[in-house]
């Protein structure tokens, strides 16, 4: 393939691997749901609403106090490490780990010191502050596993990062099912320790290293940590401004329709965003690296690792937006109760929306990959601006299928902006044969999206089964085709 073709490299090899690492991490991704499913009816169960209450409250209370304290390192690391050539990767990653200890103590000392503050916030007294105090080491051991998470996903130890991940949730849920049944409400802090710990301990013991990493040089360790705190201060304000945009909105949806509709919400954006994420956050730890690695050796290398990674999520997002399509009312049912079918509008509306998601997502991790920290934040800051504008307009207009319809407009701009910030800052373009596959993906879900509302079950189910199988008959024949030069 000529270096300006547009022509996507679908070598079967990568695409297999590609599905492979989908395919291995969406299965963890779903054990690690089913054990935080028995970790929560257990809960239930023994300790009753008020645990599940606490669990959330201090839950949410880790992650935002761990978000702060890594500063992006799982991405600035994973950046620095796949980019780095063979013979400097271990001072990369003895500089990593440096950095994360770092991080984590800063992590530690932060939660200890707004542990009254959070506890006065969280619940109105400061009561909760031993807990909050506590709960401090789990925000450290986060940071810890971030780091050890990175080195990992950096180096393509993408079987080893597995078997991390997979060992913490097995071991932690056996821990944590005997303190809950005989400690009750007393467990709840100590059940959130034991998994931040027990996820240390497994990710520690895999990564660890048959040699023991060179010793960094003060200079190199300042300029490299100076560079990471740099890009993780801009990811670090990206990631804080989508967290103020999904909370904008959603205390806009419960000033306007109440406490009802903001549950029918957060049940339509658990099925559209966080569980069609498993498929992203599956993708995107074999994607990230091999995408890094391929932009440090040149542009051209960057942009076929686009298109590649891009029709792959298309075809495979495509697929699934078209089966939630047709089969929404029956995935609410069963994961809910038909007192949620109402929210079947914002699913389906917003089904076109999740496939431009997945053309938007494989753009942006090129301007990651290529260091532009301000660059990204000032994209994900205006996409917050319109995803807070888009969505609240809509549910005002139109309820539910408003929000969907919000989504859906809102990751039209995103997608629109990122293509342009990529082609024109970054000489970087998906091609005409990508883009064809991606308008294809787009008009046919938007269409079944259209047929949905307005026909009966038993015409659009096999219309979207159908609209399913064509998509992934697609992905087979990347499979089966044979391998073409790289650009």
């Amino acid at each position: 393939m000529g270096k300006h073709s547009d022509r996507p490299s679908h070598t079967p090899p990568l695409t297999r691997r590609v599905l492979g690492a989908m395919g291995m991490f969406g299965s963890v991704e779903f054990l690690t749901m089913a054990c935080g499913v028995v970790r929560t009816k257990l809960v239930a169960i023994f300790i009753g609403t008020v645990g599940v209450g606490l669990i959330g409250l201090y839950a949410n209370a880790i992650e935002l106090l761990s978000t702060l304290a890594q500063l992006g390192l799982r991405t600035t690391a994973v950046r620095d490490i796949a980019s780095a050539n063979p013979a400097t990767r271990p001072s990369i990653i003895a500089i990593v780990r440096r950095y994360s200890r770092y991080l984590a103590l800063i992590g530690v000392v932060l939660a200890m010191v707004l542990s009254p503050l959070l506890s006065y916030i969280t619940f109105g007294s400061f009561s909760h502050t031993p807990a909050f105090i506590a709960l401090a080491l789990a925000v450290g051991a986060n940071t810890l596993v971030a780091g050890r998470g990175a080195e990992l996903q950096g180096e393509g130890k993408l079987k080893s990062l597995a078997r991390a991940s997979l060992w913490a949730t097995l071991i932690s849920l056996i821990l944590v099912a005997p303190m809950i049944v005989v400690w009750g409400l007393d467990s709840v802090v100590p059940l959130l320790l034991a998994y931040g710990l027990v996820s240390l301990v497994a990710y520690t013991v895999v990564s660890r290293r048959s040699e023991p990493l060179p010793d960094v040089d003060g200079t190199e360790l300042k300029q490299r940590v100076a560079a990471m705190v740099k890009l993780g201060a801009f990811l670090t304000v990206s990631g804080a401004a989508s967290w103020l945009a999904g909370y904008v909105v959603m205390s806009a949806i419960n000033r306007l329709g109440g406490s009802e509709e903001m549950g029918l919400y957060q049940a339509g954006y658990t099925l559209t965003v966080r569980y069609v994420g498993v498929v992203f956050t599956a993708l995107s730890l074999e994607y990230f690296p091999r995408l890094t690695a391929a932009l440090t050796s040149g542009r051209s290398r960057g942009e076929v690792m686009l298109r590649h990674e891009t029709i792959i999520s298309v075809l495979v997002i495509a697929a699934l937006a078209s089966l939630m399509v047709v089969c929404s009312p029956w995935i609410v049912k069963l994961l809910y109760s038909d007192s949620f079918l109402d929210v079947v509008p914002m699913i389906v509306v917003g089904a076109p929306g999740v496939v431009m998601r997945a053309i938007s997502w494989a753009m942006a991790y090129v301007i990651v990959g290529s260091g532009r920290g301000r660059l990204f934040m000032a994209t994900e800051l205006v996409s917050c601006v319109i995803c807070v504008a888009a969505m609240v307009v809509g549910y005002y207009l139109g309820g539910m299928a408003g929000v969907g319809a919000g989504f859906t407009l809102w990751y039209s701009f995103y997608t629109l902006m990122v293509w342009i910030v990529t082609r024109r800052s970054l000489s970087v373009t998906l091609g005409c044969k990508v883009w064809s596959v991606c308008w294809g993906a787009i008009l046919s879900v938007g269409a079944l999206s259209v047929m949905a509302l307005m026909l009966p079950l038993w015409l659009t189910v096999p219309a979207g089964c159908l609209l399913a199988v064509g998509w992934l008959l697609g992905l087979k024949r990347m499979l089966s085709q044979r391998p073409r030069c790289r650009a």
